[in-house]
């Protein structure tokens, strides 16, 4: 298990990658297909997941299985995939694909490198953690957009940035959840009431 305080690259680049999937796979699938899939790993996932706390022996089998990817203390609460998989399946429910697709990437990208650079430069803290992951969290979200502009899959207009800016600020202020929920439904909901 490892602590929030770790850099702990592995697990970092595994959310990278496992969040990234549905929103690359959203690029190449129509919406249909794309919920079904999504509902597919979803349910069964979180199902698996909150069913192992009440089973010691699953739990234990769990750690073992996903011991290197855990932080400590999941051991004992519904782990981070489960919530990734949540914000992601309610951000394509609720919003339009492009949109969607761009919160998503917020966290699954600017999530993991605001926690590697606020632990390597924890400056002054706010709430815990520190600015500059914060703003790391912010530029990921511009260099996604722009990413995703240059490649031609999306406009970067003024109300991606501002996606990419709620997403940041959501990440840093204490809400209640888990921040793999909130931050792709916050930031989707943002860009979606600017009319993105």
């Amino acid at each position: 298990m490892n602590s929030r305080r770790d850099i702990h690259a592995p697990r970092r680049l595994f959310h990278m990658a496992a969040a990234s999937l549905f929103p690359m796979l959203a690029l190449l699938l129509d919406q249909r297909t794309l919920l079904l899939l999504l509902l597919a790993v979803t349910g069964p996932f979180v199902l698996a997941d909150v069913t192992r706390l009440r089973l010691p022996r699953l739990n234990l089998w769990w750690g073992k299985l996903f011991g290197p990817l855990l932080r400590h203390g999941e051991e004992r609460r519904v782990t981070g995939a489960s919530y990734i998989l949540l914000g992601t399946l309610g951000a394509f429910v609720l919003f339009d694909k492009d949109v969607a697709v761009m919160a998503v990437l917020f966290t699954a990208l600017g999530d993991p490198v605001a926690a590697m650079v606020g632990i390597r430069f924890p400056g002054l803290p706010l709430f815990g953690k520190s600015l500059w992951g914060t703003a790391a969290m912010i530029a990921v979200g511009l260099g996604v957009a722009s990413a995703m502009h240059v490649a031609g899959v999306s406009d970067f207009r003024w109300l991606v940035a501002v996606g990419a800016l709620v997403a940041g600020i959501t990440e840093l202020l204490p809400l209640p959840l888990d921040d793999n929920l909130r931050v792709p439904l916050l930031a989707g909901a943002a860009m979606t009431l600017l009319g993105v």
